[in-house]
């Protein structure tokens, strides 16, 4: 049954793996000397793991093993220390066991792991034995057990002859009175009676008188002390020391106290330094906690301000949106008003040159001659070089000239006066021009004429020669506050500032206007706020463009857009 049980826990199982590397591993804890008495247990423990159905592992002290005194106390201090994982290692070990045992193969790995327990707990001073070993233990633990029940004196020591030096033999030669003490001792022995069938009859005969306590001796009579004779020795006269714990009556051996003082005091220590170990595991996993708290923390912070700033943004967006169409809506009626004027401008145009009184002075003129080659409707303005002034029409206006037509426009100007003209496609400010552009304000080359002009200026508009405007965005801002101000253009979404992102225009009273270059289609914004106060009262989208607003934004298109602040 025994070798079944062996080949079954090292086949399946490969036992002889688990055993060679428990044994390794205990011999590496024996070679850092610290750790030897751990290391000298699972040596024992390897060797019984390689056959552990026909042996066991017994403590050194059930098979009497001299040790040396200060390894003794050193080993107690590492199974004091070792403890606590002991406790747990068994623990473990107790519920591995207890799942094994619920199939039949674990069934041999369950024994094995339930005769181990012991090993788990303490390592320290445990042998592998052979099994009848441990059951010859456990039968003369079983006697002395009953023995000691039962009142009877428990089996005597081994009692070790002293060695004798080697003399030559000699007649013995007892003492005066010996011979008749041993005579007295044999007769008490022969009228002994046998042993009472039942322990209470037992006690009623010591307690009467009539039976002797076993063990006691009647003091033998005093003779007159004598010479010791020739030939016997003094360590024949020894006496043996009694049994541990003959004086108390108790099984284990006496402990002097500075033992345990010393056990008591490692026992202290290592119970402050498992406490202070858990307490920094502790403190370690509520640190992590802590901090995996905050970041989570600080992670929900930042999705509500992306959140916030969306929402912020699509806010904006739509009221751009609706800016530009109202915008849009605005430039088609315009558009509309001028194609309905437009005949009644042709017809005056095209109307025959009314005589000049004669006697009067002539105003003077110059004249230009527009064709637009394009397929596009153009519109057409005529500005003074020098201050820009929008000269004809007037009121700002525009003639729109149909695509693939030639119109003649005369103006009137005052002498030495410079005139241009500028012309673009309708549309977004960023639509292609000639000229002078929209605003009068383009570079242009051959576009001029000096008043008056003898000749008109032909001017031929193709798409090739079409230039298209950099994208700029135009803000009037009307201060009608009382406070100084200081205002600034941003782009939310590149982080970028006009005059720069950290710096700011200060306002004057009245109205104000900021041109600044940008790129197509993207969102400018204005923000303002008291001089010198950046948390206090602010406008638009106020400093560095971080708060929201209404009707604050514009479309980088080359428009222009206006905004009045107030109290």
């Amino acid at each position: 049954m025994r070798t079944l049980g062996n080949i079954l826990w090292h086949i399946p199982f490969l036992g002889f793996v688990t055993a060679t590397f428990t044994y390794l591993i205990g011999l590496i804890l024996t070679l850092l000397v610290i750790t030897a008495p751990i290391g000298l247990g699972l040596m024992e423990y390897g060797k019984f793991l390689y056959f552990p159905f026909g042996h066991a592992m017994v403590s050194k002290k059930e098979l009497n093993i001299e040790q040396n005194k200060y390894w003794k106390a050193y080993s107690t201090i590492v199974m004091v220390v070792y403890f606590p994982f002991g406790l747990i290692y068994a623990v473990m070990a107790a519920i591995q066991a207890a799942v094994l045992a619920l199939s039949i193969i674990g069934i041999p790995i369950a024994l094995i792991i339930a005769k181990s327990l012991g090993t788990y707990l303490n390592p320290v001073n445990k042998k592998c034995v052979h099994i009848a070993v441990q059951d010859e233990l456990e039968r003369r633990k079983a006697q002395a057990i009953v023995s000691r029940e039962l009142g009877e004196p428990g089996p005597a020591p081994a009692r070790k002859e002293p060695e004798r030096a080697t003399v030559k033999a000699e007649p013995e030669v007892k003492a005066p009175g010996e011979e008749k003490f041993l005579h007295a001792a044999e007769q008490r022995a022969e009228a002994t009676p046998s042993r009472p069938a039942s322990l209470s009859e037992r006690l009623q005969e010591i307690s009467s008188g009539k039976a002797e306590v076993p063990g006691t001796v009647p003091p033998a009579p005093k003779e007159p002390e004598t010479a010791q004779p020739q030939g016997r020795t003094q360590e024949e006269e020894k006496i043996l020391p009694a049994p541990w714990g003959a004086e108390t009556g108790s099984p284990w051996p006496k402990v002097s106290p500075q033992l345990l003082k010393v056990l008591a005091a490692v026992g202290i220590l290592a119970s402050a330094i498992f406490g202070a170990w858990l307490w920094e595991l502790v403190r370690q996993r509520d640190e992590a906690t802590r901090d995996v708290l905050q970041q989570q923390q600080h992670a929900l912070n930042k999705a509500e301000q992306a959140r916030r700033a969306a929402e912020a943004e699509a806010r904006q967006l739509r009221e751009a949106a609706n800016e530009a169409r109202r915008q849009r809506e605005a430039a088609s009626e315009a558009e509309r008003r001028m194609q309905e004027r437009q005949p009644e401008a042709e017809r005056s145009s095209t109307a025959a040159p009314q005589p000049e009184p004669e006697g009067e002075d002539r105003p003077a003129l110059v004249e230009f001659k527009i064709v637009n080659n394009t397929s596009s409707t153009v519109n057409v303005a005529f500005f003074d070089r020098d201050n820009h002034v929008h000269l004809d029409p007037p009121e700002e206006r525009f003639y729109i000239q149909g695509g693939n037509s030639t119109r003649n426009y005369q103006i009137s100007c005052g002498p030495s006066q410079v005139i241009c003209y500028g012309a673009h496609m309708q549309g977004s400010g960023l639509r292609p021009f000639w000229g002078t552009g929209q605003s009068g304000t383009e570079p242009c080359v051959g576009c001029c004429l000096t008043c008056p002009a003898s000749s008109p200026l032909l001017k031929t508009l193709n798409d090739s020669d079409s230039r298209r405007p950099n994208p700029t965005i135009t803000w009037k801002i009307t201060d009608n506050t009382a406070k100084p101000l200081s205002v600034a253009l941003y782009a939310p979404a590149r982080r970028w500032g006009w005059p720069g992102w950290n710096q700011n225009w200060t306002m004057r009273s009245g109205e104000n206007t900021y041109t600044v270059p940008c790129n197509e289609g993207e969102r400018i914004c204005y923000g303002a706020w008291v001089v010198n106060n950046v948390n206090g009262l602010y406008w638009g989208a106020g400093p560095f463009g971080q708060h929201a607003c209404t009707n604050c934004c514009g479309i980088c298109d080359g428009g222009t857009y206006t905004a009045s602040l107030s109290d």
